[in-house]
């Protein structure tokens, strides 16, 4: 079985396959595979992950991020049933783009003659998202069950002019991307966070294929990353997040590792914002928690995006709760809230009907663990006594609840 060795231009698969590449194992390349037949039985196979982009900017199509099966090359190579395991090489953007604007020659290995196009490939380097790239190359390999390791490979760290290619952590390629190495903490010190009291709420990833449960939390058992993909529409490189009521911080963590900047969380439970504090910590992150009520927390600042996902429904004061909220978003504000044909709500006094298109707010109670539910139009009605904004909705992946997305207007 072969080792698929993926990264961008530039970013040393080339060099990582002579330093491991045995006596007698053959070496390919992507281009050279025309169905699943030419994907070696063995050795190294080395891909591009920027291939892609070439077609799709002679199509004049944005090449920011893209399905990465949708090129049939890459679809042929992980479903030929030949790849044993991937190494997924990550580098600094910045050297990426320095090594591409100084490269003067291709593949020695592929005896092309042509010069190496600079300027195409600078392009391309500063064009693409790269957090969203290697997010989406991850996510590939593990639908695909095949196991991988993560290398950093940078100018700052060689050996006798060679590079090295120090291991590295999918939860940690971020930090990398900028041109920061982080060691993966120890087994036994990610054991201690996962062992914390209050982190059984969300599945947090962890680095070495860890992570946190969710034993007592059925309706979050999967995981969130459908609801985060239903509003991760743009790219987050830069942008700034305030999640209010954050739990473990898992919204955050996701936002972080797709490259945004600022991430600021609430949590009103002091148990869960220990165990967020704690995994903050342990992955070198940016996010900053608070352990309070929203309402009583100052907050000096607006943030691109403002989450209340699973948190409205605990909330006496709807109005104040929804008036700060707003007032602290600059973009859009994302509502993940029960409908009125939540179990909950429904075992009080069954609600027979389709009501989202009518202004009601449910009153629940404190046996059901709720305050209110709500309908579509009741949180609408109530966002526009607050600001000028659009909204979109979609089903949220747990059951009777929704998610709507205010973006506010320009003026």
């Amino acid at each position: 079985m072969a080792t698929l060795v993926l990264g961008p231009s530039n970013v040393g698969k080339s060099t990582f396959m002579d330093a491991h590449t045995k006596k007698g194992e053959p070496q390919a390349f992507g281009s050279q595979i025309a169905t699943h037949i030419d994907v070696p039985e063995r050795g190294y196979l080395h891909y591009n992950l920027l291939h892609r982009c070439l077609a799709l900017r002679d199509a004049g199509i944005e090449f920011r991020e893209w399905d990465l099966l949708s090129e049939p090359l890459l679809e042929t190579i992980v479903s030929s049933g030949r790849i044993e395991k991937a190494v997924v090489i990550v580098a600094p953007i910045e050297e990426l783009i320095e090594r591409a604007s100084s490269r003067k020659h291709f593949e020695k290995a592929l005896e092309q003659s042509s010069g190496y196009n600079s300027a195409l490939w600078v392009e391309i380097l500063q064009a693409v998202d790269f957090f969203a790239l290697y997010e989406k190359t991850f996510e590939m390999l593990e639908a695909k069950g095949i196991n991988f390791e993560v290398l950093y490979s940078s100018n700052e760290f060689t050996h006798k002019g060679s590079p090295v290619f120090l291991p590295s952590d999918r939860t940690l390629a971020h930090h990398n991307l900028r041109g920061v190495f982080i060691s993966a903490p120890s087994r036994a010190a990610i054991q201690a966070v996962i062992d914390l009291p209050g982190r059984d709420y969300q599945r947090v990833m962890l680095p070495r294929n860890m992570s946190t449960d969710t034993t007592n939390f059925d309706h979050v058992s999967e995981g969130r990353a459908r609801t985060f993909n239903t509003f991760r529409d743009r790219s987050f490189v830069g942008r700034s997040v305030l999640d209010i009521g954050c739990a473990l911080g898992d919204f955050l963590l996701r936002y972080e590792r797709h490259g945004a900047t600022k991430l600021c969380g609430v949590e009103l439970k002091p148990s869960r914002w220990e165990a967020a504090a704690a995994i903050a910590s342990l992955m070198h992150s940016k996010a900053l928690i608070h352990c309070g009520n929203f309402l009583e927390i100052q907050l000096h600042e607006q943030f691109d995006d403002v989450l209340i996902l699973n948190v409205l429904h605990h909330v006496p004061d709807f109005k104040r709760f929804l008036a700060k909220a707003v007032e602290v978003t600059r973009e859009r504000l994302i509502i993940e809230y029960p409908t009125l044909d939540d179990n909950k709500f429904q075992a009080l006094s069954t609600v027979e009907g389709d009501f989202e298109h009518l202004p009601i707010i449910g009153v629940s109670n404190a046996t059901a663990d709720q305050t209110f539910v709500y309908t579509q139009a009741a949180l609408v009605r109530l966002i526009a006594d607050l600001g000028h904004f659009s909204v979109s909705s979609h089903p949220s992946p747990i059951k009777e609840r929704r998610i709507l997305v205010f973006e506010r207007l320009p003026g």
